[in-house]
């Protein structure tokens, strides 16, 4: 069983003391994904983008770090700018849009209409320390075909980047960087296996 532990616990109930020292936490948000050369042409697809599902401590805005297997802590004075499964739904639909691949790109909870879309479900998204630190991220994806609401083909992906220092800071430098690797990975997976949703396979 996965032990979360809040390093950062004394600093949560300040925000109920009447003590006036309080620790400023820092906020940390998720690059742009860079525009992406399209020469090899656009697929007549329209792709929608669903929110990426997530559990536990993955659901939250903390930074997560892992000390040694089966145990999660957080980062007592930083967090994500919101919590974590909208900052990777905003960097998927970013970094489908920047590829310049699909006909349209939308969010699924738009309700456009759109012919394939893409579940994920957050897994791994940490610093580890064992043989670390390094930046872990795994993400299973899935194609549904809009038409049929049946998921096609699915794959997880998992993706590390080593991190300069065990500081918040580095910590999301190197989630950033394991975090574009994976979008990379998982756009050309969706441009090469839309052939699978049209097909049924």
């Amino acid at each position: 069983m996965i032990r979360w532990m809040f390093a950062c616990a004394a600093f949560a109930l300040a925000a109920c003391s009447v003590l006036p020292a309080k620790r400023p936490v820092a906020l940390y948000a998720l690059s742009q994904p860079a525009p992406q050369d399209s020469a090899r042409g656009r697929i007549d697809v329209r792709l929608a983008v669903a929110r990426p599902q997530a559990s536990g401590p993955l659901a939250t805005a903390w930074i997560l770090v892992r000390p040694v297997s089966g145990q999660i802590e957080v980062y007592p004075a930083a967090q994500w700018s919101e919590p974590l499964p909208g900052l990777v739904d905003n960097a998927l639909v970013e970094a489908f849009e920047a590829s310049g691949r699909f006909a349209g790109v939308e969010r699924a909870a738009s309700g456009l209409a759109h012919d394939v879309e893409l579940a994920t479900e957050l897994r791994d998204f940490q610093i580890e320390l064992e043989g670390g630190p390094v930046a872990v991220i795994r993400i299973k994806a899935s194609l549904i075909d809009a038409a049929r609401g049946e998921a096609v083909v699915s794959r997880v992906f998992e993706t590390r980047a080593p991190a300069a220092a065990r500081d918040a800071a580095a910590a999301v430098t190197a989630l950033d960087a394991a975090l574009a690797d994976a979008l990379a990975q998982l756009v050309a997976w969706v441009v090469a296996g839309h052939q699978d949703v049209a097909t049924g396979n």
